[in-house]
């Protein structure tokens, strides 16, 4: 069993897992569908670390969103792949950050494409938001969007 699936089982019910990815591939298909084209969307995954736990959220929602009648295409990076993130985040559609270290490296060069930051507490996307964009609330008015672990 991965770390996030065994911190999943221990922590939370089957409900809130169920919750915790359905909100992830809503949020990735929401922010594709609120662009104005109809063509394949990139979706960048940006992970903490090349870790199972990590790459299982990035796998779930990839095989959920396939399903959909929308295209996409997926990339997947780890925050420390400098020279690949440069030409990624150029090329994504929207970033999904899995981690509060690839989270970091996405704010810092704020994107103007929409950016969802997962597997992040709530206080580490606090100081990541006031560090980078002056505050939370000015963050999510930048088109970030977090699913806090807490």
């Amino acid at each position: 069993m991965t770390k996030l699936a065994s911190y999943l089982k221990r922590y939370c019910s089957i409900n809130y897992r169920v919750v915790f990815f359905f909100c992830l591939s809503f949020s990735c298909h929401t922010a594709a569908t609120a662009q104005e084209s109809h063509s394949s969307k990139n979706i960048l995954f940006i992970m903490s670390k090349d870790a199972p736990a990590y790459s299982q959220v990035a796998d779930f929602v990839q095989a959920d969103l396939r399903a959909s009648e929308r295209p996409y295409t997926f990339s997947k990076l780890l925050k420390s792949d400098r020279l690949g993130l440069a030409e990624g985040l150029n090329d994504a559609d929207i970033i999904v950050t899995v981690g509060a270290g690839a989270t970091e490296v996405a704010m810092e060069k704020k994107p103007s494409q929409p950016l969802v930051a997962t597997l992040i507490t709530d206080s580490a996307f606090s100081a990541l938001a006031n560090n980078y964009y002056g505050s939370t609330a000015a963050a999510l008015d930048a088109k970030v969007s977090v699913i806090c672990l807490d």
